[in-house]
């Protein structure tokens, strides 16, 4: 990694249990990743796709999040919804 190359940093707050964030060289926060979305700890991720003729066929559909692995706890789980164009539109979180 050069000088001047953002990074990947985790924190630990009371709010959630965990951040991560990406950095400058500098330690400035650029951008918060999904900790506003999925602010749980989680060890899994499941991916199930669109199919059909439906907007964003073969895209991502829902990404549930887990602790425990694959048979575990379902902490959170986004829904991604797409345009006719399949451009991403939508994200839900239940």
């Amino acid at each position: 990694m050069g000088s001047s190359e953002p990074y990947v940093a985790y924190t630990e707050g009371a709010e959630s249990d965990y951040q991560k964030l990406i950095v400058d060289a500098n330690g400035s926060l650029l951008v918060n990743i999904a900790s506003s979305l999925v602010p749980k700890k989680y060890d899994y991720i499941a991916l199930t796709y669109v199919t059909g003729i439906a907007p964003g066929a073969g895209e991502i559909e829902t990404v549930t999040y887990k602790t425990g692995g694959a048979g575990g706890t379902t902490v959170a789980t986004l829904t991604l919804g797409y345009d006719v164009s399949d451009r991403l539109e939508t994200i839900t979180r239940s």
